[in-house]
């Protein structure tokens, strides 16, 4: 421990003085005013929205430059200063981080839990400040809100730089609390500070999970030193993808715990600010079917359509239909050149409509699939008919019993990956849809430990490398299918557990009525 402090230690210190002792000329400061006329390229933004030339920009215009700039007071060019002076204080990490995991597997997963995200503070914090920032989308989220804020309500006139609104109302409130925080959008840097402890949420969530889920520590420090592009997404481009995952893996933590009312309110509003979070739904639906039965699933449905019927109301109102078709619009065009995952096909059948519809046919084929053969091999009878017509599940009529967490786990992460391997099109930004489930699907599925790393570090790669061409497509749609095939092969996980705490107070009072010779009270207690 103290051999990795003496080491951040030095790495901060090499950093600075070699920022600062960097030539004038080198440093490249960036002067620019906050109401500067600028032109803005496209950008991977999913919906096919293209940027136009903005006149008279607003005073968020300032994001050009990033964190580059003179007001800012950061010297250009540190990012790489920055990237080689980080190699040494990831490998001293990586070392102890690797001691702790392999010196008692689960018993020390609190300790690198906590060593992890601390780690994560620190790398967020200096990309922050030595990587330039990226203007992609946050000046047209600005002006979309700002539409809101001044009055209109109807989505059809929701507008940026990029093209219309696209996202449900839940995105329209978070960033409006954004635009707030941040002076109308001009303080990037306190936004990038907020997306960090966003970041570090959803790395505290899904440890958390993979804990409960019996994933020993190691997989996840391979999961933080491997997280390249993720980190990007999160701090330096301030996407609404990451908010989305913060909340569906809080919905997913209810779920773990048996608390699903909690967790369907949750998922809701992850839904309401991106709509890929209905790739969990399939899942998702048939853990609840499962879990209460059809009677007993009405209302979790009829909670989640309240939730999105509440948020969206205020745009309900004033236009329905455009509210509609502009935050859930299935039929959604996307350019070619940002797709990550279908670039060896030509523009042409990319675009066709026949080409989406054999990808959404793929999509609900793979789905009944898993669900009538994989998931729900442990129904007395088997299959998803069962699911379907049972009122209650019989082995859940005592409260007493709840869902492992293995289980719900293996199923919804599972159905996420396989609307991602039958998506339309993956942006860059599209790596957090599943980032951080990879380990997890790669522990539960069939093969060797060579096997899963080499798919892990494929699909990492085709990621990373950007602009995507054929022969990473090809190599991202490979790995994708094999893992597909693995997860298909593995052993289904045991659905039922007692719950530990209730099993315990059972042992409890057979133990006092024991000792006391008062069976009667042993009965009374156990029915209360």
């Amino acid at each position: 421990v103290c051999v990795c402090v003496c080491v951040c230690v030095c790495v901060c210190v090499c950093v600075y003085v070699a920022a600062a002792i960097a030539p004038e000329g080198k440093r490249g400061l960036v002067r620019t005013s906050s109401y500067q006329t600028r032109a803005m390229a496209p950008t991977p933004r999913g919906g096919g929205r293209r940027r136009s030339a903005a006149a008279g920009a607003p005073p968020w215009a300032t994001t050009t430059a990033g964190r580059g700039d003179a007001a800012q007071g950061k010297p250009d060019g540190c990012g790489r200063i920055f990237g080689m002076c980080l190699l040494p204080f990831k490998l001293a990490l990586t070392i102890l981080l690797v001691v702790l995991a392999y010196s008692s597997e689960r018993e020390n997963a609190r300790v690198v839990k906590r060593w992890l995200i601390g780690f994560e503070l620190v790398l967020c914090t200096f990309v922050v400040y030595f990587v330039n920032y990226t203007e992609i989308d946050w000046v047209a989220y600005m002006q979309e809100v700002e539409g809101v804020l001044s009055g209109t309500y109807d989505y059809a006139q929701l507008r940026g730089d990029t093209g219309p609104l696209v996202y449900p109302a839940g995105f329209v409130y978070i960033y409006e609390a954004l635009y707030y925080v941040t002076g109308g959008g001009v303080n990037v840097f306190l936004a990038q500070l907020i997306f960090i402890a966003v970041y570090v949420g959803v790395v505290e969530s899904v440890y958390e999970l993979y804990n409960v889920g019996g994933m020993p520590p190691l997989p996840c420090v391979l999961m933080t030193l491997t997280s390249y592009r993720v980190h990007s997404i999160f701090v330096l481009r301030l996407f609404n993808d990451g908010i989305a995952m913060l909340l569906l893996f809080w919905a997913v933590r209810h779920f773990a715990d048996d608390r699903w009312l909690r967790g369907c309110v949750w998922y809701s509003v992850a839904v309401s600010v991106k709509m890929n979070i209905l790739l969990f739904a399939p899942g998702l639906l048939l853990l609840v079917l499962k879990r209460f039965g059809v009677w007993g699933t009405l209302p979790k449905l009829a909670l989640c359509a309240h939730v999105q019927l509440v948020l969206g109301l205020p745009f309900l109102l004033a236009n329905p239909t455009g509210y509609l078709r502009g935050a859930f619009d299935l039929g959604r065009q996307f350019f070619f050149e940002w797709t990550v995952n279908w670039k060896m096909l030509p523009e042409g059948i990319f675009l066709s409509r026949a080409f989406h519809l054999a990808l959404f046919a793929a999509h609900l084929t793979l789905l009944y699939l898993f669900v009538s053969r994989r998931w729900t091999v442990d129904c007395e009878r088997g299959g998803l008919r069962e699911v379907l017509t049972r009122r209650h599940s019989p082995q859940l009529t005592n409260s007493t019993f709840r869902y492992l967490p293995q289980h719900i786990l293996a199923v919804l992460f599972t159905s996420n990956f396989i609307g991602v391997v039958c998506a339309r099109s993956l942006h860059p930004q599209f790596y957090v849809w599943y980032y951080h489930t990879l380990p997890y699907l790669l522990m539960i599925s069939e093969g060797g430990l060579a096997r899963k790393v080499i798919l892990w570090v494929v699909i990492e790669v085709c990621w990373v490398l950007f602009p995507s061409t054929g022969l990473t497509s090809s190599a991202l749609l490979i790995a994708h299918l094999v893992l597909l095939r693995d997860l298909w092969r593995a052993d289904p996980v045991t659905t039922f557990q007692p719950f530990p705490w209730k099993r315990q107070l059972q042992k409890n009072l057979i133990a006092h009525a024991v000792d006391t010779g008062n069976m009667s009270s042993m009965f009374g207690g156990m029915s209360q």
